[in-house]
């Protein structure tokens, strides 16, 4: 057999199909731990949810009133420390959550998580928007999953100087997001 045709080693061709496989691999990771890219500053980004986070991370605020950004966090803070917590997540809501929160959960009769509003776990959740009076907050968060996004409704309230997850309102289940 003439073996005329075969070129030995890499050349250019190879090298460049490589690259872009590479990119696309990379670019696809970027997106599934990085979420949808957002399009305006009312849904920017606040923060991303890692397995490292523990319970004991959890926020603390001395103002009065609760300010956006606080707020914000707390229920990127929540969900991360949720997702992350793989035994026992009534831990998770008893530290995070108000008695209200924890007894809604557990008398939840739902054939969804009552917490992620969904049978599946987020890639990422966001909190993309605040609204605060006083000591009460509403944060709408973003739960990223391959098929598409949920908004989740987080109220939070200030019970003896902390903030806590009061209630979880899950999203319209026919367009998945707020009503």
């Amino acid at each position: 057999m003439n073996n005329k045709h075969i070129r030995p080693g890499f050349g250019a061709v190879e090298v460049i199909i490589a690259g872009v496989v590479i990119l696309l691999i990379g670019g696809l990771a970027a997106y599934a731990f990085m979420g949808k890219a957002k399009n305006n500053a009312s849904t920017e980004a606040t923060s991303t949810p890692t397995v490292s986070a523990s319970v004991s991370s959890i926020p603390t605020v001395a103002a009065s009133t609760i300010n956006l950004a606080d707020a914000k966090e707390y229920a990127a803070a929540f969900y991360i420390s949720y997702i992350a917590q793989s035994q026992n997540k009534s831990e998770v809501l008893s530290q995070y959550g108000t008695a209200k929160l924890v007894d809604a959960v557990k008398n939840s009769t739902s054939a969804v998580s009552p917490v992620l509003c969904s049978q599946n776990v987020p890639t990422t959740v966001v909190a993309s928007s605040a609204t605060v009076t006083g000591e009460t907050a509403k944060v709408i968060t973003q739960h990223v999953y391959t098929s598409g996004n949920l908004e989740v409704a987080v109220g939070i309230v200030k019970v003896n100087g902390l903030l806590k997850v009061d209630t979880i309102t899950c999203p319209n289940p026919a367009t998945g997001k707020q009503s």
